[in-house]
């Protein structure tokens, strides 16, 4: 099977053929051919063929606890179940640096923030996804690096506009605590 083709076998009218990331634990990989498979949380296996795609044997042959997360063309049975993987264009490495930000940007204007934000990263490899912890409380989850970098900087601007810009009055005490500190530390 050729790298653009969809693999048929799989696709009912009632499967959906979605761009998106599968997280797996790699179950052989054939460098010859390009081609490897990973097996998922419920124990079902997906092949995939990495043609084109930078680095992947690298990332593929170093993968913490072999995991590896998989970005094509992921068709999904009615069950939102993934039957295959097809046109693989990224494979991602487990990623689980911290992240810092020193600089913060709302309704365009720019804000230094010092001390910067710090959040621990990691990665649970019993369930697949990502944990984010750090600074003004904010715990959350996300199933890809990616995604939890956009959800930080979206809840940012959301406590920015709920906690800053919004009537001080209307907040209860521990959110007082979040503005206090974030008129503190975010400067003009």
């Amino acid at each position: 099977m050729e790298t653009n083709d969809i693999d048929i076998r799989n696709y009912s009218s009632e499967n959906e053929c979605v761009p998106d990331v599968v997280t797996g634990k790699l179950v052989w990989i054939n460098f010859q051919k390009q081609e490897f498979q990973i097996e998922l949380l419920d124990g079902k296996f997906l092949d995939a063929s990495y043609r084109n795609v930078k680095e992947a044997e690298s990332i593929l042959f170093q993968a913490p606890e072999r995991v590896v997360q998989v970005h094509g063309i992921v068709t999904y049975n009615k069950r939102d179940e993934p039957l295959s993987i097809d046109q693989v264009d990224q494979i991602l490495p487990i990623d689980p640096r911290p992240i810092e930000i020193a600089e913060f940007t709302f309704d365009g204007k720019s804000y230094k923030i010092e001390p910067s934000l710090k959040f621990d990263v990691s990665f649970d490899f019993e369930e697949y996804f990502y944990i984010i912890d750090g600074d003004l409380d904010i715990l959350f989850t996300g199933d890809t690096r990616k995604e939890i970098e956009d959800d930080l900087d979206y809840t940012l601007n959301i406590f920015w506009m709920d906690y800053v810009v919004d009537d001080p009055q209307k907040l209860a005490s521990d959110a007082l605590q979040v503005r206090e500190e974030m008129l503190e530390r975010f400067r003009d």
